[in-house]
Protein backbone atom coordinates (compact mmCIF):
# COMPACT_ATOMS: atom_id res chain seq x y z
CA UNK A 1 0.00 0.00 0.00
CA UNK A 2 1.23 3.28 -1.07
CA UNK A 3 1.96 6.18 2.01
CA UNK A 4 1.76 8.93 -0.63
CA UNK A 5 -1.70 10.67 0.01
CA UNK A 6 -4.93 10.09 -1.69
CA UNK A 7 -4.65 11.96 -5.18
CA UNK A 8 -8.61 13.17 -4.06
CA UNK A 9 -9.25 15.78 -6.60
CA UNK A 10 -7.95 13.38 -9.63
CA UNK A 11 -9.77 10.48 -8.48
CA UNK A 12 -13.10 12.70 -8.05
CA UNK A 13 -12.25 13.40 -11.72
CA UNK A 14 -12.23 9.99 -13.04
CA UNK A 15 -15.08 8.88 -11.09
CA UNK A 16 -16.85 11.62 -12.84
CA UNK A 17 -15.85 10.75 -15.87
CA UNK A 18 -16.10 7.23 -15.78
CA UNK A 19 -18.23 4.87 -18.38
CA UNK A 20 -17.61 2.05 -17.49
CA UNK A 21 -19.07 -0.30 -14.56
CA UNK A 22 -15.58 -2.26 -14.14
CA UNK A 23 -13.55 1.21 -14.13
CA UNK A 24 -15.71 2.34 -11.20
CA UNK A 25 -15.76 -0.35 -9.52
CA UNK A 26 -11.80 -0.57 -9.04
CA UNK A 27 -12.07 2.85 -7.88
CA UNK A 28 -14.37 2.00 -5.30
CA UNK A 29 -12.48 -1.43 -4.72
CA UNK A 30 -9.37 0.39 -3.96
CA UNK A 31 -10.92 3.26 -1.72
CA UNK A 32 -12.16 0.49 0.40
CA UNK A 33 -8.44 -0.79 0.77
CA UNK A 34 -7.38 3.03 1.13
CA UNK A 35 -10.31 3.26 4.45
CA UNK A 36 -9.07 -0.01 5.94
CA UNK A 37 -5.32 0.93 5.43
CA UNK A 38 -5.29 4.53 6.76
CA UNK A 39 -8.04 3.30 9.59
CA UNK A 40 -4.83 1.36 10.99
CA UNK A 41 -2.51 3.67 9.97
CA UNK A 42 -4.54 6.15 12.46
CA UNK A 43 -4.82 8.86 9.37
CA UNK A 44 -8.58 10.35 10.10
CA UNK A 45 -8.15 12.79 7.59
CA UNK A 46 -7.27 10.48 4.83
CA UNK A 47 -9.65 7.90 6.30
CA UNK A 48 -12.02 10.35 5.40
CA UNK A 49 -11.30 10.96 1.85
CA UNK A 50 -11.06 7.52 1.28
CA UNK A 51 -14.37 7.32 2.42
CA UNK A 52 -15.94 9.95 0.92
CA UNK A 53 -14.15 8.73 -2.57
CA UNK A 54 -15.68 5.43 -2.06
CA UNK A 55 -19.18 6.55 -1.26
CA UNK A 56 -18.97 8.82 -4.82
CA UNK A 57 -18.05 5.43 -6.60
CA UNK A 58 -21.36 3.65 -5.15
CA UNK A 59 -23.63 6.79 -6.35
CA UNK A 60 -22.13 6.75 -9.58
CA UNK A 61 -22.53 2.65 -10.11
CA UNK A 62 -25.94 3.44 -8.87
CA UNK A 63 -26.05 6.39 -11.68
CA UNK A 64 -25.28 4.34 -14.50
CA UNK A 65 -27.48 0.99 -13.36
CA UNK A 66 -30.51 3.66 -13.29
CA UNK A 67 -30.22 3.87 -17.01
CA UNK A 68 -29.76 0.63 -17.23
CA UNK A 69 -33.32 -0.71 -18.53
CA UNK A 70 -35.01 -4.03 -17.49
CA UNK A 71 -36.01 -5.55 -20.74
CA UNK A 72 -34.18 -4.34 -22.92
CA UNK A 73 -30.28 -4.63 -23.99
CA UNK A 74 -27.85 -2.43 -22.30
CA UNK A 75 -25.69 0.33 -23.54
CA UNK A 76 -22.13 -0.86 -24.60
CA UNK A 77 -20.43 1.91 -22.29
CA UNK A 78 -22.51 0.93 -19.09
CA UNK A 79 -21.68 -3.18 -19.47
CA UNK A 80 -19.07 -4.30 -17.28
CA UNK A 81 -16.69 -5.47 -20.11
CA UNK A 82 -18.07 -3.08 -22.74
CA UNK A 83 -19.99 -5.87 -24.41
CA UNK A 84 -23.70 -6.26 -25.34
CA UNK A 85 -25.69 -8.45 -22.82
CA UNK A 86 -29.70 -8.89 -22.65
CA UNK A 87 -30.94 -7.32 -19.27
CA UNK A 88 -30.19 -4.84 -16.50
CA UNK A 89 -30.12 -8.19 -14.21
CA UNK A 90 -26.99 -9.70 -17.00
CA UNK A 91 -25.52 -6.30 -16.70
CA UNK A 92 -24.99 -6.26 -13.25
CA UNK A 93 -24.89 -9.76 -12.58
CA UNK A 94 -21.50 -9.75 -15.47
CA UNK A 95 -20.39 -7.19 -13.10
CA UNK A 96 -20.19 -9.20 -10.04
CA UNK A 97 -23.25 -6.82 -8.57
CA UNK A 98 -26.29 -8.29 -6.57
CA UNK A 99 -29.53 -6.81 -7.37
CA UNK A 100 -29.41 -5.97 -3.67
CA UNK A 101 -26.36 -3.46 -3.87
CA UNK A 102 -27.49 -2.04 -7.05
CA UNK A 103 -30.17 -0.77 -4.97
CA UNK A 104 -28.25 0.67 -2.64
CA UNK A 105 -26.39 1.96 -5.18
CA UNK A 106 -29.62 3.52 -7.10
CA UNK A 107 -31.15 4.68 -3.44
CA UNK A 108 -27.58 6.49 -3.46
CA UNK A 109 -27.97 7.98 -6.73
CA UNK A 110 -31.42 9.27 -6.17
CA UNK A 111 -30.72 11.53 -2.88
CA UNK A 112 -30.51 14.99 -3.16
CA UNK A 113 -27.08 16.05 -4.33
CA UNK A 114 -26.99 18.70 -1.22
CA UNK A 115 -27.76 15.95 0.89
CA UNK A 116 -25.35 13.34 -0.68
CA UNK A 117 -22.36 15.82 -0.74
CA UNK A 118 -22.90 16.54 3.28
CA UNK A 119 -23.13 12.78 4.51
CA UNK A 120 -19.86 11.99 1.56
CA UNK A 121 -17.98 15.22 2.94
CA UNK A 122 -18.37 13.55 6.73
CA UNK A 123 -17.26 9.94 5.13
CA UNK A 124 -20.25 8.38 6.00
CA UNK A 125 -20.61 4.70 4.92
CA UNK A 126 -23.33 4.14 2.07
CA UNK A 127 -24.93 1.66 5.33
CA UNK A 128 -25.05 4.97 7.21
CA UNK A 129 -26.40 7.60 4.80
CA UNK A 130 -29.01 4.92 3.82
CA UNK A 131 -30.67 3.96 7.33
CA UNK A 132 -30.56 8.04 7.46
CA UNK A 133 -32.24 8.10 4.14
CA UNK A 134 -34.88 5.36 4.54
CA UNK A 135 -38.45 5.58 2.92
CA UNK A 136 -40.95 7.40 5.29
CA UNK A 137 -44.30 5.27 6.25
CA UNK A 138 -45.95 6.93 3.77
CA UNK A 139 -43.51 6.07 0.90
CA UNK A 140 -43.49 2.47 1.93
CA UNK A 141 -47.55 2.05 1.90
CA UNK A 142 -47.03 3.65 -1.58
CA UNK A 143 -44.07 1.13 -2.53
CA UNK A 144 -46.33 -1.53 -1.06
CA UNK A 145 -49.16 -0.73 -3.22
CA UNK A 146 -47.01 -0.47 -6.42
CA UNK A 147 -45.20 -4.21 -5.39
CA UNK A 148 -48.01 -5.65 -3.86
CA UNK A 149 -51.28 -4.15 -5.32
CA UNK A 150 -50.49 -3.86 -9.10
CA UNK A 151 -50.87 0.05 -8.58
CA UNK A 152 -49.11 2.03 -10.99
CA UNK A 153 -46.22 4.73 -9.62
CA UNK A 154 -48.92 7.35 -10.05
CA UNK A 155 -51.95 5.43 -8.79
CA UNK A 156 -49.60 4.83 -5.66
CA UNK A 157 -48.58 8.15 -5.37
CA UNK A 158 -51.91 9.49 -5.82
CA UNK A 159 -53.29 7.38 -3.10
CA UNK A 160 -50.14 7.40 -0.87
CA UNK A 161 -50.94 11.11 -0.56
CA UNK A 162 -47.43 11.86 -2.18
CA UNK A 163 -46.81 15.16 -4.37
CA UNK A 164 -44.95 13.20 -7.14
CA UNK A 165 -43.69 9.60 -7.71
CA UNK A 166 -39.74 10.05 -7.33
CA UNK A 167 -40.44 9.47 -3.72
CA UNK A 168 -42.14 6.11 -4.51
CA UNK A 169 -39.14 4.98 -6.40
CA UNK A 170 -36.80 5.17 -4.27
CA UNK A 171 -38.95 3.39 -1.82
CA UNK A 172 -39.57 0.82 -4.53
CA UNK A 173 -36.09 0.55 -5.03
CA UNK A 174 -35.36 0.20 -1.04
CA UNK A 175 -38.00 -2.34 -0.75
CA UNK A 176 -36.91 -4.59 -2.86
CA UNK A 177 -33.45 -4.38 -1.49
CA UNK A 178 -34.55 -4.76 2.08
CA UNK A 179 -36.89 -8.00 0.86
CA UNK A 180 -34.04 -9.61 -1.13
CA UNK A 181 -31.97 -9.02 2.09
CA UNK A 182 -34.55 -10.80 3.91
CA UNK A 183 -35.08 -13.76 2.14
CA UNK A 184 -31.43 -14.08 2.30
CA UNK A 185 -31.16 -14.64 5.82
CA UNK A 186 -30.32 -17.35 7.50
CA UNK A 187 -33.45 -19.81 8.70
CA UNK A 188 -33.07 -20.33 12.60
CA UNK A 189 -32.75 -23.71 13.67
CA UNK A 190 -35.57 -24.12 16.02
CA UNK A 191 -37.56 -24.50 12.85
CA UNK A 192 -36.09 -27.82 11.75
CA UNK A 193 -38.02 -31.35 13.42
CA UNK A 194 -35.78 -32.67 16.23
CA UNK A 195 -34.96 -35.83 13.85
CA UNK A 196 -33.18 -33.01 11.40
CA UNK A 197 -31.59 -31.06 14.70
CA UNK A 198 -30.07 -34.30 15.89
CA UNK A 199 -28.89 -34.87 12.82
CA UNK A 200 -26.83 -31.50 12.18
CA UNK A 201 -25.47 -31.59 15.46
CA UNK A 202 -24.49 -35.01 14.91
CA UNK A 203 -22.56 -33.95 11.73
CA UNK A 204 -21.59 -30.77 13.51
CA UNK A 205 -19.86 -33.05 16.34
CA UNK A 206 -18.49 -35.01 13.54
CA UNK A 207 -17.17 -32.43 11.45
CA UNK A 208 -15.71 -31.09 14.24
CA UNK A 209 -13.75 -34.02 15.70
CA UNK A 210 -11.95 -34.13 11.89
CA UNK A 211 -11.48 -30.47 11.80
CA UNK A 212 -9.82 -30.91 15.63
CA UNK A 213 -7.80 -34.05 14.21
CA UNK A 214 -6.48 -32.59 11.34
CA UNK A 215 -5.71 -29.29 13.00
CA UNK A 216 -3.40 -31.32 15.56
CA UNK A 217 -2.17 -33.41 12.68
CA UNK A 218 -0.92 -29.78 10.79
CA UNK A 219 0.48 -28.52 13.86
CA UNK A 220 2.80 -31.64 14.87
CA UNK A 221 3.68 -31.74 11.52
CA UNK A 222 4.80 -27.98 11.46
CA UNK A 223 6.43 -29.12 14.63
CA UNK A 224 8.81 -31.79 13.12
CA UNK A 225 9.05 -29.44 10.45
CA UNK A 226 10.35 -26.88 12.38
CA UNK A 227 12.77 -29.40 14.33
CA UNK A 228 14.25 -30.69 11.59
CA UNK A 229 14.92 -27.69 9.64
CA UNK A 230 15.89 -25.26 12.55
CA UNK A 231 16.81 -26.80 16.06
CA UNK A 232 18.35 -30.12 15.21
CA UNK A 233 20.37 -28.64 12.77
CA UNK A 234 21.95 -26.25 15.24
CA UNK A 235 22.53 -28.94 17.88
CA UNK A 236 24.39 -31.21 15.42
CA UNK A 237 26.69 -28.46 14.23
CA UNK A 238 26.77 -27.87 17.85
CA UNK A 239 27.58 -31.62 18.71
CA UNK A 240 30.55 -31.98 15.78
CA UNK A 241 31.93 -29.17 17.26
CA UNK A 242 32.50 -30.33 20.96
CA UNK A 243 33.42 -33.52 19.73
CA UNK A 244 36.00 -31.78 17.87
CA UNK A 245 37.58 -30.00 20.78
CA UNK A 246 37.92 -33.09 22.87
CA UNK A 247 38.97 -35.28 20.22
CA UNK A 248 42.49 -32.54 19.64
CA UNK A 249 42.63 -31.29 23.44
CA UNK A 250 46.06 -32.03 24.13
CA UNK A 251 45.69 -30.87 28.11
CA UNK A 252 48.58 -29.65 30.33
CA UNK A 253 50.75 -32.39 29.72
CA UNK A 254 51.25 -35.95 28.17
CA UNK A 255 50.53 -39.16 29.88
CA UNK A 256 53.66 -39.88 30.42
CA UNK A 257 54.66 -36.83 32.74
CA UNK A 258 51.86 -37.38 34.35
CA UNK A 259 52.32 -40.58 35.59
CA UNK A 260 56.00 -39.46 36.58
CA UNK A 261 54.45 -36.84 38.61
CA UNK A 262 52.05 -39.10 40.02
CA UNK A 263 54.47 -41.77 41.10
CA UNK A 264 56.87 -39.65 43.04
CA UNK A 265 53.66 -39.36 44.97
CA UNK A 266 52.89 -42.49 45.98
CA UNK A 267 53.38 -43.40 49.66
CA UNK A 268 55.78 -46.11 49.64
CA UNK A 269 58.28 -43.87 48.94
CA UNK A 270 58.55 -41.84 52.19
CA UNK A 271 58.97 -43.83 55.96
CA UNK A 272 57.87 -41.18 57.85
CA UNK A 273 53.89 -41.25 58.96
CA UNK A 274 53.19 -37.22 59.11
CA UNK A 275 54.52 -37.28 55.29
CA UNK A 276 53.15 -40.78 54.72
CA UNK A 277 49.91 -39.40 55.64
CA UNK A 278 50.12 -36.45 53.36
CA UNK A 279 51.67 -38.64 50.27
CA UNK A 280 48.61 -40.76 50.46
CA UNK A 281 46.23 -37.75 50.32
CA UNK A 282 48.58 -36.22 47.30
CA UNK A 283 48.09 -39.86 45.79
CA UNK A 284 44.67 -40.17 45.89
CA UNK A 285 44.05 -36.55 44.97
CA UNK A 286 45.89 -37.62 41.70
CA UNK A 287 43.77 -40.40 40.97
CA UNK A 288 40.30 -38.89 41.41
CA UNK A 289 42.06 -36.09 38.63
CA UNK A 290 43.14 -38.99 36.30
CA UNK A 291 39.40 -40.62 36.79
CA UNK A 292 37.35 -37.09 35.84
CA UNK A 293 39.86 -36.54 33.01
Amino acid sequence: MANEPIKYDQTRQQIAEAQAVDEVLDIRARMEALVKYFSRKLDPEQERQARELQLLAERRLGEMSLTLKKDQGARNDLSAHGGEVDSKIETLKSAGISTQKASEYERLAKMPKAEFDEAAHKGKSAKSVLKKAAPKPSERHAASLHLDHGKTLEQAAAEGGLSSVQPVKTAVAYELGRREAAAEAPIPFDTFSMSVQEKIEAWKRQQFKQMEAEFENRVRAECHKQMEETFLPYYKEKEVLYDSIVKTRKGMMTRAVYNKIRSCLHPDRVQDVGQKRFYEEAFACSMISNSSS
